[in-house]
């Protein structure tokens, strides 16, 4: 009986997964937008935009870490890295999570003005690399 219940737990476990990565692929396939031309791309609904980075930035606000300290590792070196990386990037965590949050929170106000993002880059991983 207990063998049976683990077995369909872990089948539904896995079909939420694949349900989640199903739902995901069109994003992770969309053709990716050069930064020189992200501007000119018109958002439909400023409002929904704000509310969408704000929840990622909400739930990958952690990404700051290692992004910081893979940053200052090859400016710096690895020693500085472990230090300082650490400690900015947990500072950027922190500010990036608390963005997120705002935006969630007031995603139907024109607050700032335009719609402008909190932090820049707009996600953690916008241009699919580290860089700043």
């Amino acid at each position: 009986m207990r063998t049976r219940r683990r077995i369909w737990g872990g089948l539904a476990v896995l079909a939420l997964h694949a349900g989640l990565v199903l739902l995901m692929a069109p994003a992770a396939m969309a053709k990716h937008v050069p930064p020189e031309l992200e501007e000119a791309v018109e958002r439909p609904n400023p409002n929904l935009h704000k509310l969408g980075r704000g929840l990622a930035n909400t739930f990958t606000g952690l990404g700051e870490i290692p992004r910081v300290a893979n940053q200052v590792w090859h400016d710096e070196g690895p020693v500085v890295a472990s230090s300082v990386g650490l400690v900015k990037g947990t500072w950027r965590a922190l500010w990036r999570t608390g963005a997120g949050f705002y935006e969630v929170a007031t995603f139907w106000l024109e607050a700032p003005k335009g719609y402008v993002p909190l932090i820049e880059p707009e996600f953690v991983y916008q241009r699919g690399d580290w860089a700043e």
